[in-house]
């Protein structure tokens, strides 16, 4: 939804890692520029570089808000701390230019002075450190918005700047935020990580030559279709904890909206790990699943569903054994995360809200699975994140190799249709590749909602294509041509 209000709670952060070499961005600093007065004064020439290079960053930033939605609104911490290890918010910015956030302030007060910006000034309250109204945030004005457009800087293509070559390390900082690490020397390289620096760029490269889009959205998520670049992002200064892939716009999108991607003018299917966290515990435990569990691990009691069993599980990772599960889940109903409103919502339903009622639900799970037991290491999730990100790896450079453009969210691989076999292929031998067979889990798949219009063009079909023949999807075509209104089409 657009943002009319510069203090909307879902403002974007600044972003400061994308570039371009267009020159029509180097022609529009060098003309802000001249018209803008600074703070700095412009006399010592290394004043001046660096005052357009960090002018540049703004708007670089302002373009791509455009980009997304003219009407988007920008978050930045006016804090002294913000981009530093000091700075007390969950965000840290990317910034593998090495920005200067003072200087970042200081032009877009500039911009705003020049009636370039609109800024709201977030007000601190200093006799608890927080804030009274937020952080700053800014956006355009109707002036930029039309020199954007003027000086046709809309259509800039902006990349996104790799740092250690698209493998990222985390870190947490002794407050206890999480804090993106720029110094590589001292930490020893393994094998798959340096291969994966090798396949990388081809994969980023063939994605972005692939036509990836979205023929229809359930959600109302801001989507920025221009992130095709994929990262892969490890934590606590390890490689081998994490290394998931993030980056490209499917990662991010929800899980409703992922079923009308199309790749190619093409009907994707998107093939699924079931359950991979679990059977990749059990596989590195030398154990097999019970045969029992093997369709639906999560499928523990009728008591409860298996979204709250699967809860539990998953969580379970990252917590120091049965009481460290209580007290995270008891957690979740004070930080109340925009993320865990869908879980806190069927605890509630089933009055799962206090420490008994949980540990009722952790000793089902142990009756099923009693392996359960013993995972009492809090990092447990960071090693299993790391396993599935080898697996992702393994595929997507596989079939980088075969000039297939597959797009990876963790545990879940989307091709087009005419691939299926390929990918499903390629993941059953990902787990053999590992050296854990016991670990490997069922594949599912899901068929994308859309189909070719008249046009030939791919569209929302209002019905489940599920393993149709080409016969059947082409009959499904034609009949949903015939019965779709003219109306339908339109909001479509």
């Amino acid at each position: 939804m657009p943002n009319n209000d510069p203090l909307e709670e879902d403002a974007h952060f600044i972003d400061v890692s994308w570039n371009t070499d267009d020159e029509r961005l180097d022609i529009a600093v060098e003309d802000i520029f001249e018209n803008t007065e600074f703070e700095t004064p412009k006399k010592r020439k290394d004043a001046v570089v660096n005052l357009k290079k960090h002018l540049r960053a703004v708007l670089i930033v302002c373009i791509r808000a455009y980009q997304l939605n003219p009407d988007t609104t920008i978050l930045c911490p006016f804090s002294n701390n913000f981009g530093k290890d000091a700075y007390r918010g969950d965000y840290d910015p990317y910034n593998p230019m090495n920005y200067k956030f003072n200087k970042i302030r200081e032009v877009i007060r500039s911009l705003n002075s020049q009636g370039c910006l609109e800024l709201n000034v977030g007000r601190q309250d200093y006799f608890t450190g927080g804030f009274e109204q937020r952080a700053t945030r800014f956006k355009p004005t109707q002036a930029l918005k039309e020199y954007i457009e003027r000086k046709e800087l809309d259509k800039i293509e902006f990349k996104m700047e790799l740092i250690n070559e698209g493998m990222r390390i985390t870190y947490k900082n002794e407050r206890g935020f999480r804090r993106i690490l720029y110094d590589y020397n001292d930490i020893e390289i393994p094998d798959d990580v340096a291969d994966s620096k090798e396949w990388l760029p081809n994969y980023n490269k063939l994605i972005e030559e692939t036509d990836v889009r979205l023929c229809h959205q359930v959600s109302n998520q801001i989507i920025n279709f221009n992130n095709k670049s994929s990262y892969r992002v490890f934590h606590e200064k390890r490689y081998d904890y994490g290394g998931r892939f993030y980056g490209g716009w499917w990662t991010y999108c929800s899980r409703e909206d992922r079923r009308y991607i199309a790749i190619n003018n093409e009907q994707t299917v998107e093939c699924d790990y079931r359950s991979n966290h679990l059977y990749l515990y059990y596989g590195l435990n030398d154990t097999e699943m019970p045969e029992e569990l093997r369709d639906d691990p999560y499928s523990i009691s009728d008591e409860y569903p298996r979204e709250i069993f699967k809860l539990f599980i998953t969580r379970s990772f990252n917590c120091d054994g049965p009481y460290g599960i209580i007290k995270h889940i008891s957690t979740m109903f004070f930080h109340k995360n925009r993320e865990d409103m869908k879980d806190l919502e069927l605890l509630r339903e089933y009055k799962i809200t206090n420490a008994l009622e949980m540990r009722k639900v952790m000793d089902l799970i142990y009756s099923k699975h009693p392996i359960l037991r013993n995972s009492t290491d809090a990092d447990q999730g960071h090693v299993l994140m790391n396993y599935d990100s080898k697996v992702a790896a393994f595929i997507l450079k596989k079939l980088t190799n075969l000039n297939i453009p597959v797009l990876s969210i963790h545990d879940s691989f989307i091709v087009q249709r005419s691939h299926l076999e390929t990918l499903k292929q390629v993941m059953e031998e990902a787990y053999d590749y590992l050296s854990i067979p016991w670990a490997k889990p069922p594949i599912t798949e899901k068929y994308a909602l859309i189909t070719r219009n008249e046009n030939n063009i791919m569209e929302e079909t209002g019905a489940v294509i599920n393993r149709l023949t080409t016969q059947e999807f082409d009959e499904l075509t034609t009949r949903n041509r015939i019965i779709r209104t003219e109306e339908e089409r339109e909001h479509i």
